[in-house]
């Protein structure tokens, strides 16, 4: 029940609900950057891709590449990211003597080390957090994860184009890597004929239309020019009261931001 005071300057108030669509729905778009592609190739050519979806330009000083060997709890390899990384495309980190790719990586770093055994970690600073997760921190499976009839030793693995979100964490228990057969395909070693571009299919959910509006609409400690105005909510995510002296002939348009009333308090008003 939701009760709200009004200040009313004559008898006569009209008064309507609006009930707002509940929005549920989600854009194309990734969560946060993702590791894309990943290549633990032959002698030194190892990759790491980084792609961005979410649909803004990102600024990745913000972002660190920890690689974790041998099951180790705590990186082995740090590499700090900088530049900006604007929407669709990617960020190529490259062992600094690979020689598979001929394109131009955006890092080449002899820190970039990684065998099959080896979890690589995406790394967001300003929330000291995870954002992707490639393997499994601090287990050591043997020479390599394996799952769906991928393996992370000698292979090229892409991220498949339905993934929008990043891994943040794995179970410790017995050493898993559960979405390796689920999230990437693999291709054979040194294979990389799709590093430096990435497709992003997210699905979305469409718009769920409010089916119960506001009711049980009352009024209590009516005074001269003041009212308490009480109300059970519908299903939508928000309601807009509007009360006016005369017959509403306001209309609410859609992808409208309406401020609020400071008579109000908080909540969204229409004037007549």
């Amino acid at each position: 029940m939701i009760v709200k005071t009004f200040n009313l300057h004559t008898i006569r108030v009209f008064i309507i609900f609006i009930l707002l669509f509940a929005i549920s729905y989600t854009y194309g778009q990734t969560t946060d950057l993702i590791i894309s592609e990943y290549i633990e190739g032959s002698s030194n050519n190892k990759y790491i891709e980084i792609y961005n979806g979410t649909g803004a330009s990102v600024n990745l000083t913000d972002y660190e590449i920890r690689i974790y060997a041998n099951g180790s709890t705590t990186p082995t390899s740090t590499i700090s990211l900088s530049g900006t990384l604007t929407n669709g495309n990617v960020y190529v980190i490259a062992n600094s003597s690979a020689t598979a790719w001929s394109g131009i990586p955006d890092l080449s770093t002899g820190s970039l080390n990684f065998n099959g055994d080896d979890a690589v970690e995406l790394f967001k600073i300003s929330t000291s957090s995870t954002i992707d997760l490639f393997g499994n921190i601090g287990c050591d499976p043997g020479s390599s994860w394996t799952g769906g009839g991928n393996s992370t030793q000698n292979k090229t693995l892409i991220r498949n184009s339905s993934v929008c979100s990043g891994i943040t964490a794995d179970s410790p228990i017995n050493c898993p890597f559960p979405t390796l057969g689920t999230e990437w395909t693999q291709f054979p070693q040194d294979d990389v004929s799709n590093l430096g571009s990435h497709t992003a299919n997210c699905a979305c959910t469409p718009l769920t239309e409010p089916t119960t509006a506001p009711s049980s609409l009352t009024f209590t400690n009516i005074q001269c020019y003041q009212a308490d105005i009480s109300w059970t909510n519908g299903d939508g995510n928000n309601r807009i009261v509007v009360v006016s002296v005369n017959p509403i002939s306001g209309t609410p348009a859609d992808q409208t931001n309406y401020p609020a009333d400071n008579n109000f308090g908080s909540g969204s008003a229409i004037a007549a």
